[in-house]
């Protein structure tokens, strides 16, 4: 049970870091052009 619980904690963590930086750049770019993203939207 706490062997699960752990690889769970580990995978939604490691899925969780994949989708932040995948997402990073784009919020980085609407950090610095905010009138193109908002062009885009």
């Amino acid at each position: 049970m706490i062997r699960t619980t752990l690889s769970v904690t580990v995978f939604v963590t490691f899925v969780a870091i994949m989708f932040g930086l995948a997402l990073l750049p784009d919020l980085v770019d609407a950090m610095n052009d905010p009138e193109q993203v908002a062009v885009v939207q």
